[in-house]
């Protein structure tokens, strides 16, 4: 007997309910305990135990009309390289009994239901050039696009996108969108790219600290006082170092430091964006009338640099990518960065690493050991709450610019990207949050409601998206260097950095 497309639907979303009903009456009690960490501007609840689908949340219910689109296509083109991860959100052809995959397949076919739409993707390799060779031949063939956070910055100056506040039907106010974006990226009133429960791939790519739990045991660290700490808002860089400066251990009795020892924490080049933001601060910034503006380098901005500096260099606390370059492979993984993040944290021999949840998703099968997350820790007990950096590969999804003008065209995409939107927190969230990284990707409840925290506390700084003057790249180079000052670096980058930003205040004002 063939089964309906409305049925399987029907079946799916009642399974969906009752996993998330029992998972919310085990974790339910965690959501609500984040003492000192504020929830993100748009109070979205991605990877909360409150988004269970037990409950509808009605400002989670789109506004839609019902339309009837006579079958037409909606592509979204999309890079289908694995790594990039939100290539899993859009190209699902069938269900296969994975929670992510047969969300997001159950996600399209509601909208097709609902709608009368056929959703596809575009594979292509070279995203951005697709979108630049079709937007100025007139050719497009698809109706929206993810598209790199990098690539985007270079585009969004181009031309190539519909402002998306221009969009009949797509309500950005809502809380499927990640209002941090919506308020961090729009520039001259203008908005070229969004993210949300749409697509996984954002908080996938978002950093925290991975707690190896052994490492803690081992050493007579007590865990469950370091995750009071971050309940409490009292987990600091102070504190976190006073942690990891304890740890080490001559493991290969040969009387130096090296990739074979005991160390308190693992780091890449990108610890120096996490430990920027999770102090608060910004390189850019806007004004009281919502134009970008270099951010100046404050007493404060310096101290946040030197207590990094301090850490790094502390060969008796912290083992860098950097310094194993070229000299060591592990048997699980290649490359440097590979060794300190999956080899050291696999055979015990490292504390803390500064990850994201990707990385986290891969410890879930290949870590055989305990394990557990925490936040990157705030500079200072007295921030408000904590911020949290997402490392840019994360894609945006844009409308082409080619459809710019065109009622009908613009009609028929911000109806489906709403539809899209608004499903996702209904179907892909729950699955995806509540589900999978509550059951298969953490291993205890702490970490739950550690996760709870991180994924509400991400900020955007366009530095990290334009990397203006060079000046981004500049820090990273001087902290490899361990010659970082930041004061006369700013004074040497500043020129270009702020031509930069003119331009693009410029490309968008055009």
């Amino acid at each position: 007997m063939k089964i309906s497309k409305k049925v399987i639907l029907f079946m799916t979303l009642i399974s969906i309910l009752i996993s998330s009903f029992l998972l919310s009456c085990n974790s339910g009690n965690n959501s609500n305990n984040n003492n000192g960490n504020v929830p993100d501007a748009q109070n979205n609840t991605q990877g909360s135990s409150d988004n269970t689908g037990t409950t509808e949340n009605p400002a989670a219910k789109d506004d839609l009309a019902p339309q009837d689109f006579g079958g037409k296509d909606f592509t979204i083109l999309v890079n289908p390289d694995p790594s990039f991860r939100h290539f899993y959100d859009v190209c699902v052809e069938s269900m296969n009994g994975e929670l992510v995959n047969d969300a997001a397949y159950n996600r399209n076919l509601a909208v097709e239901d609902r709608f009368n739409v056929q959703i596809k993707d575009n594979q292509v390799k070279d995203v951005a050039g697709t979108i630049k060779k079709s937007v100025s031949a007139g050719t497009v063939d698809f109706s929206a696009a993810w598209v790199i956070i990098t690539d985007y910055g270079t585009l969004s100056k181009q031309n190539m996108f519909t402002d998306l506040y221009t969009i009949p039907n797509l309500n950005l106010q809502k809380i499927y969108w990640d209002q941090n974006v919506v308020r961090d990226f729009t520039l001259d009133n203008k908005l070229y790219g969004i993210m949300g429960d749409i697509s996984t791939s954002v908080s996938v790519f978002t950093h925290l600290l991975g707690l190896n739990k052994v490492a803690a045991q081992d050493n007579g660290i007590d865990v469950a006082s370091i995750y009071q700490s971050a309940r409490d808002g009292t987990w600091t860089l102070d504190k976190f170092y006073s942690i990891i400066k304890g740890v080490y251990r001559d493991l290969d009795g040969d009387g130096t430091t090296n990739y074979a020892d005991l160390y308190g924490f693992g780091v890449s080049p990108a610890i120096c964006e996490t430990t920027f933001t999770a102090s608060g601060e910004k390189w850019v910034g806007k004004d009281a009338n919502g134009n970008l503006v270099l951010n100046q380098p404050t007493a404060r901005i310096t101290d946040v640099y030197n207590k990094l500096m301090e850490i790094l260099t502390d060969k008796y606390a912290t083992y860098t990518t950097w310094e194993s370059a070229g000299k060591v492979k592990g048997p699980m993984r290649t490359t440097d960065y590979e060794y300190v993040y999956y080899d050291k944290f696999m055979n015990n021999t490292v504390l803390f690493d500064d990850i994201d949840m990707g990385i986290v998703m891969d410890y879930r099968q290949l870590v055989n050991s305990d394990f557990g997350i925490v936040p990157e820790p705030k500079f200072e007990e007295s921030q408000p709450n904590y911020s949290v950096y997402a490392y840019p590969f994360y894609p945006m999804l844009t409308v082409p610019s080619t459809y710019s003008g065109d009622s009908d065209s613009l009609n028929f995409i911000g109806t489906i990207m709403e539809g899209l939107g608004s499903s996702s927190y209904k179907i892909l969230t729950p699955a995806f949050y509540d589900t999978a990284f509550q059951t298969k990707y953490t291993r205890d409840d702490d970490s739950i409601e550690m996760l709870d925290i991180i994924l509400h506390s991400r900020i955007y700084d366009f530095m990290n998206v334009y990397n203006f003057g060079g000046f981004d790249t500049a820090i990273w180079n001087q902290v490899q260097k361990a010659d970082l000052n930041i004061a006369s670096l700013f004074e040497k980058y500043q020129p270009k950095a702020e031509a930069d930003i003119q331009k693009l205040i410029d490309s968008y004002s055009n």
